[in-house]
């Protein structure tokens, strides 16, 4: 075991508080963009489903000529055309989609930053933890967070 000065011991410590700091913000990070992803996926292959089932259902009964259910079959066609027009006002509003893309750009871009962080720590001694290059890895961490910020306004105002 290797001795250290107080001096050193100060600083050991606080490159493996700094690097453990990371490593939690990192994750928990990834696990809300992922939450983030799965949730804006569905919603919006939901709506996308929605739509086309709709439509489809809605040519099909254009095209039928029955009598006896006409009324029927005329109410139902206004009833389904008026449920697409409301999931395109939500599809439009809410961005379930481009936010879904930016997410999981997001996340990968995360992911990245996540793998060099680990592969730069295997096999080093935990006593080379360099705190400038700990510096480094947060600062691409929040350049990525500010720009998924930037984004989100960005889907956001074009509404």
């Amino acid at each position: 075991m290797k001795w250290h000065s107080m001096e050193e011991n100060t600083e050991y410590n606080q490159g493996r508080a700094f690097k453990e700091m990371i490593e939690e913000d990192l994750k928990e990070r990834l696990r809300g963009f992922k939450i983030q992803a799965k949730y804006n996926r569905r919603k919006s292959i939901f709506q996308h489903t929605i739509v086309t089932l709709f439509g489809a259902i809605i040519t099909i009964l254009s095209g039928l000529n029955i009598e006896s259910i006409e009324e029927f079959v005329r109410l139902l066609i206004l009833v389904l055309s008026s449920i697409i027009t409301l999931v395109g006002v939500y599809k439009t509003f809410f961005s379930n989609k481009e936010l879904w893309i930016s997410n999981t750009q997001t996340i990968n871009r995360l992911k990245k930053v996540k793998s060099e962080f680990d592969y730069f720590f295997v096999g080093r001694n935990k006593d080379e933890i360099d705190l400038s290059v700990l510096e480094n890895f947060r600062l691409k961490i929040q350049e990525i967070l500010d720009e998924a910020n930037g984004n989100w306004g960005v889907i956001r105002r074009k509404k």
